[in-house]
């Protein structure tokens, strides 16, 4: 009895909550960013295209925004950058490089060589950067793989790194 009552609640809590989302008119279900050819980031948000240097930028435009709520979906394509097979974040790319940075990565992403010996540079002037702002957010250095090839840029060369990034098996962390 007590197990019925307490799941006709979850219902009931449930559908209170998406009748409130259903009257909020202004709510914004989903905003979609992508990158261009040129580097250039640009966001879908109700029909209309927004351009944005950086993914700080973004996020700093989003706030002021009527109808962005915690319940947003934010989707991120980061396919032009991305180091096609390599199993590192992009977000460096989204948050500290500007548009003529990642069109070099859009231009460089099948030769997987040339991909990351841009993106170790970028990852050693971030933290570089971070020494000297302690509060600095670093959105993807929590990944493993990041982590790891900050450990491990020294003691190998692109080629041994390439192949090792091309396995997402060493960097399974928790959760994943």
């Amino acid at each position: 009895m007590i197990k019925r009552r307490v799941g006709q609640m979850a219902i009931a809590n449930r559908l209170k909550k998406l009748e409130a989302m259903q009257e909020n008119k202004e709510h914004i279900g989903v905003i979609v960013f992508s990158v261009e050819d040129d580097g250039k980031m640009w966001a879908l948000i109700e029909k209309e295209e927004l351009k944005f240097e950086t993914m700080f930028e973004a996020e700093n435009y989003l706030i002021g925004v009527p109808g962005v709520t915690k319940n947003t979906v934010i989707i991120v394509d980061d396919l032009m950058v991305w180091g096609d097979g390599l199993y590192l974040p992009c977000d460096p790319l989204l948050y500290f490089c500007n548009s003529e940075q990642r069109c070099e990565f859009a231009a460089s992403t099948m030769n997987l060589e040339k991909w990351l010996s841009l993106y170790i540079p970028l990852i050693q002037r971030i933290l570089a950067e971070s020494i000297k702002n302690p509060n600095m957010q670093l959105p993807g250095f929590d990944d493993p793989a990041l982590q790891d090839l900050i450990q491990n840029y020294n003691s190998m060369s692109i080629e041994q790194l390439v192949e090792r990034y091309k396995d997402e098996k060493w960097f399974r962390g928790k959760g994943r």
